[in-house]
């Protein structure tokens, strides 16, 4: 996989490169073969002449680094002109939190402590105080889950329903600790988060958060809220204040109603309603705005957090707008589960005409190395003119049955893949392509109208 190479990702997947992504979805499939299929789909790099005219759907690859893709990313990546730039980890968070789902993800963020007191040994004092490095912290999206066997696996992209009070509080802590000091913790709310999970939310230093985000109920799960639990929830929402005390308790418990009061003096405060009416009384208030009443479990968007209270420093709907929120380089989130963990690779090879007996080799010994657990990456390269429909479509499905895993995929087409062997190209974490690589287009694979209507 030497020589010149540009890179597409699926987002919602951990990256080895870390390319500016665009997102590829299940329902994308279907609207995928159509235009693949039907010769309207033509991917290539650089500027040569659109063989398909103005009619033609081009997409055109982000700008490679020249970095192979089986090599570990470095921080010196976001190193520019401009001077040196954080690095900053991504690392997903397995929901819901039970078992010992923070064991394993507060080991992961050790190796990324130790892998940024490296680098920052090397750097003068100077540079090393305006280079605190940022972890990010995912919930929501498509996570792969730490034991696919587990129950934790069963329902990887849930929002938090079911983490244990425990195990979440643990995490929080260790969150919260001095041993992270030395980097900038942030939570980066995909999708819902409900339950305890809420916990390690707002043990973060800040949230960046999508628009239509939920954050809230912590204590959905529980028939009854004890002193503990609620100690361990003021506990964390004191350390951080990036959700208010009172609303976190909000969250938690039903017989708390909480209340926004905009005070004479300008500013804002959260109180108990009977504090509000004290406050009230006193004439000290100019507005007051409950957030929950009794009984109910305070929940917020991603949309009111960011633009009505400001708990959420940012507010981004995809990992392009997260790189502009912390203001380093686009593509540069370093995976750190890699940092963690290391790749294991296994190269295959997809070539010829797509038919049954090959997608049945190369499943088998995908298989048999991940099972064996001798490897957690897969290099496919990919020189293919098309072939059979109903081969291509179980070959995505098999590459999209992996999502949840740990094992990641990134296919190498140098110069074709062509009709539906793009979309076994396309089906993969990240495609790299050749300098001259043609995805798409025509192909020797042809298609029944009863095919793309099944």
């Amino acid at each position: 996989m030497n020589g010149v190479a540009r890179r597409l990702t699926r987002p919602s997947r951990k990256s080895v490169c870390g390319a500016t992504p665009i997102r590829l979805g299940r329902r994308d499939v279907r609207y995928i073969a159509l235009l693949l299929l039907g010769g309207w789909l033509w991917v290539a790099t650089g500027e040569p002449e659109d063989p398909f005219g103005n009619s033609a759907v081009a997409i055109r690859l982000a700008k490679a680094d020249q970095q192979p893709v089986d090599e570990q990313p470095s921080d010196k990546r976001i190193i520019s002109d401009a001077g040196v730039h954080r690095a900053a980890y991504l690392l997903p968070v397995p929901l819901p939190i039970s078992g010992d789902v923070d064991e394993q993800l507060r080991k992961q963020i050790e190796q990324v402590v130790n892998r940024v007191n490296e680098r920052r040994a090397a750097l003068t004092d100077d540079e090393a105080r305006d280079s605190r490095p940022i972890l990010v912290l995912e919930f929501g999206g498509d996570r792969p889950a730490f034991d696919a066997d587990s129950e934790n696996a069963e329902d990887s992209d849930r929002d938090g329903l079911g983490s244990q009070f425990e195990r979440s509080l643990a995490l929080a802590r260790y969150l919260t600790s001095p041993e992270l000091s030395g980097v900038n913790t942030v939570a980066w709310l995909r999708s819902d988060v409900r339950g305890h999970a809420v916990l390690p939310v707002i043990a973060c230093e800040s949230i960046i958060t999508h628009p239509d985000a939920v954050l809230g109920e912590a204590g959905v799960d529980e028939p009854f809220i004890d002193d503990t639990i609620r100690q361990g929830y003021a506990e964390i929402a004191t350390r951080r204040n990036t959700v208010p005390a009172p609303v976190v308790i909000g969250m938690l418990d039903r017989p708390a109603s909480i209340v926004q009061v905009i005070m004479v003096d300008g500013g804002t405060e959260y109180v108990w309603a009977e504090e509000s009416a004290r406050l009230e009384k006193d004439g000290l208030t100019v507005k007051t705005k409950q957030l929950a009443a009794a009984g109910d479990l305070a929940s917020f968007t991603g949309r009111a957090m960011r633009l009505e209270y400001q708990w959420a420093s940012h507010m981004v709907e995809d990992q392009a707008g997260l790189s502009k929120a912390l203001r380093i380089p686009p593509g540069s989130l370093i995976s750190g589960r890699m940092v963690a963990d290391g790749w294991k690779a296994v190269e295959a090879k997809l070539q010829g005409r797509l038919q049954a007996r090959t997608i049945n080799r190369l499943q088998r010994s995908i298989e048999a190395a991940r099972q064996s657990g001798a490897a957690n990456l897969l290099l496919l390269e990919i020189d293919s003119p098309g072939g059979d429909l109903s081969e291509a479509m179980r070959m995505l499905q098999y590459l999209d049955g992996l999502v949840g895993t740990e094992f990641h995929t990134v296919a190498f087409v140098p110069e074709r893949a062509l009709g539906d062997a793009a979309l076994v190209a396309l089906a993969c974490d990240e495609l790299v392509v050749g300098e001259d690589a043609v995805i798409g287009g025509p192909g020797e694979g042809t298609v029944r109208a009863s095919e793309l209507e099944a």
